[in-house]
This record gives structure tokens, C-alpha cells and sequence, in this order.
């Protein structure tokens, strides 16, 4: 139980400091949400600190796999993963694009999106966070209706896209297993925001990882900072590049890492943290 109040009360630490940020950032800009992120803040701290009078904080443990859900500004459910150095968060919301953070040590993914160019640009999410079998997963489907034919459009049609997209443990690492169908080809983009530090080793060479900068992933490739690497691996796939850039994490500096399919599409994608 005590590791568990360990974990819990590490996780508040997160929230009060993401709180910290939007309450600077609403003081700066008058946003009248100031009084509500500051009531926000106050609840957190009031609750971290209540488990520290009944337990001895300890360190966080290095092997746990824990689900939480709170009210920060919305709803938000969390499924963390820590296995040795290697570690994974997963964030069900539906205010943000950004689905899954991963780190090896040194070598850091900060985000990653799915994005799909249907009728407008879009990005999945899945605010439920369902788990099956073992696997997080964000899943959804896109339908816009079109009420009748146009000049340009002579027939009127109902476009609908399918997602899902399961996150599992693997041996020494995470395995996605998405899926997205519909009912015309459509553009898919997997986005991964890796930190800019370190390089890139992919089809036979090493680059520096720059900040914004694009990647596309059509096979096997490592992200290595100092001693520590993060290894893509499976049905890594480009088809286009076409879709959205721009940096979608909280951090100032990213470079991108992508896999751009088109549907339909079913593949499995490893990343796996190993010794450089």
C-alpha cells in the first residue's frame, strides 16, 4: 500500500507542476480562468500532502504499472508503466492531440499523435482510456454528414473513419498495434516528438536530432543519447508527407519522428529501450 501513496503522491507532483505553468501563463494573459486553476492547485496540495502524516515517503519504485483518473481543468485518466528505465505515460483526454510520452533513460520520446486528413484536419484521442487484454487503448471513428450535392459535388455521401490504436508490454519494451479504416484512401500521420538530443541512426546513417525537423520512418531506426537508445521497429510505412507539423508537447523544442500510412492500414509498431 505505502508504495502505492508513493507513486500517487509522485504523480500529484506532476499535476501541481503543469498547474504551475497554466497559472503563470493565465496571470500573464488576465484569463479569467486565474480563481479556478488557483482553487485547482489548492485542492492538489491539500491532498499530497495528507499521506505524508500517515506514511514514511519512500523512493518511487522502478517496477508498476498504475492507473489514475482526476479533474484538472477536465477530465483526464493516466496510465503509467515504469520497468526499470524504461517507462511509459499515457493521457486520455479530449483537449489535446499529445497521447503517450516514452523514456529509456536518456533517450526520450515527449509525445506522440495520430493526425488524418478527412474531410479537414483532425486528431484522434480517446478521453475513456479503456484497457483490454493488457492494452491501453485510444480508439474512435470520424463521421460527417453532407447534406446534399453541390455545383462541385454532384453526389452526397457520408465519409466515415475507424481507429484503434493498443499499447502493450513487450519484452524490454512497448508494442502499438493500430488499425484505421475508411471508406476512401485517407492520410494517416503517426507523429513521435523526440527531445532534440543525441541523433538518429536510420538506413544506414547517423543524423543529429535538430529542432524541427521531420523524419519519416520507412524502417528500422534509433534514437540514442548518450549511453541509452530507444529502437523503432515493425510495419513503419511512408506513403505521404503531407500532414500537420508544429510542435504539439509542452516543451519548447522537438524533432519529429513519422510514419504516414494511408488507409487502410494494420500494423504493429515496437519501440524498445536498449544500451547504446
Amino acid at each position: 500500500m505505502s508504495e502505492y501513496l508513493t507513486i500517487a503522491r509522485d504523480h500529484l507532483d506532476r499535476q501541481l507542476r503543469t498547474l504551475d505553468d497554466r497559472l503563470a501563463e493565465a496571470e500573464e494573459d488576465g484569463s479569467n480562468s486565474f480563481g479556478v486553476l488557483l482553487g485547482e492547485t489548492s485542492e492538489l496540495m491539500a491532498l499530497a500532502v495528507l499521506p505524508a502524516t500517515e506514511v514514511e515517503p519512500k523512493p518511487i519504485p522502478d517496477n508498476y504499472r498504475l492507473r489514475t483518473s482526476a479533474f484538472i481543468n477536465r477530465q483526464r485518466t493516466t496510465v503509467r508503466i515504469r520497468r526499470g528505465k524504461l517507462s511509459m505515460t499515457a493521457v486520455g483526454r479530449n483537449d489535446f492531440t499529445n497521447l503517450m510520452a516514452v523514456r529509456y533513460g536518456d533517450a526520450i520520446i515527449d509525445g506522440m499523435r495520430i493526425m488524418y486528413n478527412y474531410y479537414g484536419m483532425h486528431g484522434a484521442g480517446d478521453e475513456n482510456l479503456p484497457e483490454e487484454d493488457d492494452e491501453i487503448v485510444f480508439a474512435g471513428s470520424f463521421t460527417e454528414y453532407i447534406d446534399g450535392p453541390t455545383p462541385e459535388r454532384r453526389i452526397d455521401h457520408k465519409p466515415e473513419l475507424h481507429y484503434r490504436l493498443g499499447i502493450s508490454e513487450i519484452d524490454g519494451g512497448l508494442a502499438l498495434s493500430f488499425k484505421v479504416q475508411a471508406r476512401h484512401k485517407v492520410s494517416i500521420q503517426l507523429e513521435f516528438a523526440v527531445r532534440p538530443e543525441g541523433c538518429l541512426e536510420i538506413g544506414g546513417q547517423t543524423l543529429p536530432l535538430l529542432d524541427g525537423e521531420r523524419h519519416y520512418l520507412n524502417g528500422a531506426a534509433r534514437v540514442v543519447s548518450g549511453t541509452d537508445a530507444l529502437e523503432f521497429d515493425g510495419d513503419l510505412i511512408v506513403q505521404h508527407r503531407e500532414l500537420a507539423g508544429g510542435n504539439f508537447t509542452k516543451k519548447p523544442r522537438m524533432t519529429s519522428l513519422i510514419v504516414a500510412p494511408r488507409t487502410p492500414y494494420a500494423g504493429v509498431i515496437t519501440i524498445r529501450g536498449r544500451e547504446a
